[in-house]
């Protein structure tokens, strides 16, 4: 069969136009840098952040009979994918955006509704959240501020972690009102007894009744009591939700544009691309 590509007259074209070549390689890759000269350095920010357990916010491990070491300190499969949900809450995205001012770093504007949501956006955009094999959260953010990079992964961390405990400090909260609410019942039911005791006009009084009553409303006022004070002091013990194992540091180097490998890249592209041109330029009709 015939071919009408043949490597030998492909060589000979090239090294025909070899000089044309080169400036045409040289060329783009000139271009190349100089666009790369204006394109905003970015730096790169990383924080990696484990889960805590949430047996570690059981009320048991303070006052009960359960075993405070035998729970995992880190948390079980499936935690990493809750807590990455927290990290993505918009509201976590808002509280950055005008903790650090992002609308001036994006727009170089005074904040209005539009702005902010658009900083929101972009603030998504250059932020990433993801559980590599070791179950470990990774937050990576891209800007053009290495400090500012550095800042804002690390307090992506602390306010997730800080939202998490709020909620379930709300939690013990509202199980302590009930049980203050229940503790009044209770104690007006102990009150209701004891005026009855004390009104008794007749021998017929049952007192291995009233005795039974008594102690059963006072059996759950000591459990009642007990609840109390044990959500009280996982209020004041409240653990963490998130551990920052590795805190964001400033980058000292700029990873984006990666310089040498577009370079490298276009160089090679370019003399393809030259070679292909070449071919078609001389082909023969």
């Amino acid at each position: 069969m015939n071919s009408n590509f043949n490597l030998i007259e492909v060589y000979k074209a090239v090294i025909t136009k070899k000089k044309q070549l080169f400036w045409f390689c040289l060329l783009c890759t000139f271009v190349t840098s100089v666009t790369l000269f204006f394109t905003p350095k970015q730096y790169k920010a990383t924080a990696i952040a484990v889960p805590a357990n949430p047996s570690l916010a059981d009320k048991n491990r303070i006052s009960g009979n359960n075993i405070q070491q035998l729970y995992p300190f880190f948390g079980n499969d499936g935690d990493q994918d809750v807590l990455i949900g927290f990290l993505q809450l918009p509201q976590l995205y808002s509280y950055l955006v005008e903790k650090h001012q992002l609308v001036n770093y994006y727009f170089q504007k005074k904040p209005s509704n539009i702005l902010l949501y658009k900083s929101v956006e972009l603030l998504k955009k250059d932020i990433s959240i993801l559980k590599n094999a070791n179950n470990q959260i990774i937050i990576t953010i891209w800007l053009k501020d290495a400090t500012l990079a550095a800042n804002i992964c690390n307090e992506a961390v602390h306010y997730t972690n800080d939202l998490i405990k709020k909620q379930w400090k709300q939690q013990s909260q509202q199980e302590n009102n009930f049980l203050q609410t229940s503790k009044n019942q209770l104690n007006q039911q102990k009150d209701s007894l004891l005026a009855a005791f004390k009104n008794v006009q007749n021998n017929n009084f049952n007192y291995t009744s009233f005795t039974n009553s008594l102690k059963n409303i006072d059996d759950k006022l000591a459990d009642n009591a007990q609840m109390q004070l044990s959500n009280e002091l996982a209020i004041q013990t409240m653990p963490n939700a998130l551990y920052l194992v590795q805190p964001a540091t400033i980058s000292l180097v700029a990873e984006r544009p990666a310089v040498l490998v577009i370079l490298v890249t276009t160089l090679f592209c370019s003399f393809l691309f030259g070679i292909l041109l070449v071919l078609l330029l001389n082909k023969k009709p």
